[in-house]
């Protein structure tokens, strides 16, 4: 059995990051300077392919609280508040390095 998958391709500005199920854009996600705490957005990509100014979700990044509720910190564990990087993204989960 063959199946017919179209593919296509989809501009995404060099800043912004396509989740990795292709469904959403976290908007300002690829920043080549990292990523600053604060208040973070994310559209599904029908909105942002239709240059729709509609936030889809925004949530604020702290990354003491990352730390905090996943328990890796311990004595000594510095956080940054930038040059922070996404490395993987989906609909549910946002995971940083």
């Amino acid at each position: 059995m063959v199946k017919n998958r179209l593919t296509c391709m989809i501009k995404i500005k060099k800043d912004d990051l396509l989740s990795d199920d292709s469904k959403f854009v976290y908007l300002n996600g690829n920043s080549t300077n990292g990523l600053s705490e604060g208040m973070q957005s994310v559209q599904t990509l029908e909105n942002y392919l239709s240059y729709h100014d509609v936030v889809d979700f925004v949530f604020n990044l702290n990354y003491k609280s990352v730390i905090k509720a996943s328990g890796i910190g311990g004595i000594g564990t510095t956080v940054l508040n930038n040059h922070q990087h996404v490395v993987y993204f989906n609909n549910e989960l946002i995971f940083f390095q």
